[in-house]
């Protein structure tokens, strides 16, 4: 087996946090299925080894786990004495995160507190988000900007600069989420009424600070908790290593791929946003909304076809619309923003109801828009909402009060919010009813087979099968892909999968494909050693199968996914790549890199290959040219970072070239 996953149960046991008794009843079963390291590592994964919440429910139960094992396994108890001096200084990192932040006994003194931090990560983000106010206001810009720009007499380095440097904030904002949990309990009697000066709101600057220490703390715990780096204490410096980078290096290379691909489906699409300008919508897809297009891309089907909660991705597209807009003219105003600031002056406090009705300005109905901001509200009660301040800006200040960080939501992501939407609500995304003119039923498999037509491989899909009566199990299964390739037989199963971006949703996302490749593996051996439960069931096949059993040398079996992965990866004799990778080998893709404006090629980073269809195929197991040239652009490089009173020095594999490329088809 050569895989860079672990058969573990994330999922499940983050889901039995919440239940000791039945975590433990299914950890101690567990071990004795997995043995001492899978459990460890399981143990790592469950993101129980620091607490969130006051009474460290979730750390003892973590070391209740861990004395079960030290018991269990009296011969390991250097490597649980180890995990455990990790563990403690984890937490203490935590602690001291939290002890810079003001202890401040009087209620209402750390209510007033709570607010004018509110205020100052508005201004600050606003400030960092949107130039045009910004360089509209000098007290703004002084204050929260630190570099000397004129956007207007900028040259193309300066603004490159600039670009990376609002990445950086966005980056370093996005756990704010936890400095927000010291304030979480603290309700408001009245916010219209106080206002601050302004050397109160940079006074406030303070907790920028502290919420960088939190994106580094929650950076290195997810490297111990999921890739099983080693944590070594010397000093006050904290070092992070592991003996073996790949899995490091695929995930972040998969992160790259997939922001890139997200910019290069965006720009390939400007065009038919461009052509497409004052045309009607077909079906409930609007040819001149980028939006629409990019549905089209991840999800694999029309807006109208996808449901997340049971609403209609066409419903989402059109309430994140409406709220963009009403961010916007909110973020306009501050032009003009004054010295003196109240909380009012910056946010609007609504009931639900009430941004209900301003968001009822899609045409969505209302059911559908309650549904839809109950996943937009940052510290909702609803659990699953553990994304961060870019996917949900909206934030709750009391028990029916809501502001929204209009620096945020006016220059919103549909597409990349429903994408972390999907990946913390995986359960509830379902496809429509299609159709009767579209051939494939699943819409993932709509992209595969559109290629292997283009490319005029014979191919038959959907292919059933079933056991003969006389065996004593039934066995049955579905190919969604059969073809053949100078007598190379090549069985093609397609999952879709969310794109993942925290470390957690890659080692989800891995143990499911290891655990769908454990099937795929079994449905081709069978009919391998079966041919005439295949052939009876589908004649059309005859032709390509052989009476006897067929020559193993001359099956290949691939799992198509719809995230990029970020390295060569099997599971057994199963190769898993992801469509962007397939496409590129069927298809003999060449890498680009295009003008924005004149979308005029400029170089070619990658060139066609000369080599025959089944000696691409062959390659890929060996070398896949997307992967090699984002594996030339990257660096690993040893980044450290000051957090909780500890100099912390771990690995970062970082690209270094600019992150437009573009391809053509």
């Amino acid at each position: 087996m050569n895989s860079s996953c672990d058969n573990l149960s994330t999922i499940k046991f983050e889901k039995l946090r919440k239940e000791p008794k039945k975590f433990m009843a299914s950890f101690k079963k567990g071990v004795l299925y997995s043995g001492f390291d899978k459990s460890i590592r399981l143990l790592k994964s469950s993101n129980i080894a620091v607490s969130r919440n006051a009474n460290h429910s979730e750390e003892k139960l973590f070391d209740e786990a861990i004395d079960f094992l030290e018991v269990k396994f009296p011969s390991k108890k250097r490597k649980v004495k180890k995990v455990r001096k990790e563990v403690a200084i984890l937490r203490q990192v935590y602690k001291n995160i939290f002890s810079k932040v003001p202890n401040i006994n009087d209620r209402l003194k750390q209510s007033r507190e709570k607010l004018i931090f509110l205020v100052c990560l508005e201004l600050y983000l606003t400030t960092n988000k949107n130039a045009e106010v910004f360089m509209a206001n000098a007290d703004l810009r002084e204050t929260f900007f630190p570099l000397a720009f004129d956007v207007n007499r900028m040259s193309v380095d300066e603004l490159n600069f600039l670009q990376s440097y609002h990445h950086f904030v966005e980056e370093q904002t996005r756990e704010v989420r936890g400095i927000l949990l010291y304030f979480s309990l603290i309700e408001h009697s009245s916010t219209e009424e106080v206002a601050f000066s302004w050397d109160d709101i940079v006074d406030q600057m303070k907790y920028i600070k502290s919420i960088n220490d939190f994106w580094i703390f929650e950076h290195v715990y997810e490297l111990w908790s999921y890739l099983d780096m080693s944590l070594v204490r010397r000093g006050k410096t904290l070092f992070f290593s592991s003996s073996n980078y790949k899995r490091y290096k695929a995930w972040m290379i998969s992160n790259y791929r997939s922001r890139e691909s997200h910019q290069t489906k965006q720009y390939n699409h400007l065009k038919h946003v461009e052509d497409a300008s004052g045309k009607p919508e077909v079906g409930g897809f609007k040819k001149d909304n980028l939006s629409h297009w990019m549905c089209m891309e991840y999800f694999f089907a029309f807006p109208s076809e996808v449901f997340i909660n049971e609403v209609s991705v066409y419903d989402w597209l059109e309430v994140y619309n409406a709220l963009a807009q009403y961010a916007k003219r909110v973020v306009d105003e501050r032009k003009h923003i004054s010295i003196d600031i109240s909380f009012s002056g910056c946010f609007e406090v609504k009931s639900k109801k009430e941004w209900l009705t301003v968001l009822s300005g899609s045409g969505v109905k209302i059911e559908a828009i309650s549904k839809i901001f109950s996943k937009l509200v940052l510290n909702s009660e609803d659990k699953s909402n553990n994304g961060d301040i870019f996917d949900h800006p909206f934030y709750q200040l009391a028990k029916d009060e809501f502001i929204l960080f209009s620096s945020v939501a006016s220059g919103i992501d549909p597409i990349q919010c429903l994408k972390t939407i999907s990946n913390t609500n995986h359960h509830e995304i379902r496809l429509g009813k299609y159709r009767k003119a579209i051939k494939y039923i699943d819409s993932f498999e709509r992209e595969v087979g559109a290629g292997l037509e283009k490319m005029k491989v014979p191919f038959a899909s959907n292919v059933y099968f079933s056991q003969d009566c006389n065996y004593s199990r039934p066995f049955e299964g579905e190919f969604d892909f059969i073809f053949s390739v100078d007598n190379v037989f090549f069985f093609i199963e397609c999952k879709k999968f969310p794109y993942p971006f925290y470390f957690k949703q890659h080692q989800i996302n891995y143990e499911k494909l290891s655990s769908e490749a454990g099937k795929f593996n079994q449905k081709v051996d069978f009919v391998i050693q079966n041919p005439h439960s295949l052939k009876k069931q589908n004649p059309k096949l005859s032709n390509w199968f052989p009476d006897k059993k067929t020559n193993r040398r001359r099956v290949r079996k691939i799992l198509i996914t719809s995230f990029p992965i970020g390295e060569i990866f099997f599971v057994d004799n199963c190769q898993i790549m992801d469509v962007e990778t397939f496409n590129y080998c069927l298809l003999n893709k060449e890498a680009t890199v295009k003008e924005i404006s004149s979308r005029r090629k400029v170089d070619v980073l990658l060139s066609k290959s000369e080599d025959s269809l089944i000696t691409r195929f062959n390659n890929l197991a060996k070398h896949q040219p997307i992967n090699w040239l984002m594996k030339e652009q990257c660096k690993l490089i040893t980044r450290q970072e000051k957090t909780g009173d500890f100099d912390v020095v771990f690995p970062h594999y970082e690209r270094i070239v600019p992150e437009i490329v573009y391809s053509n088809d």
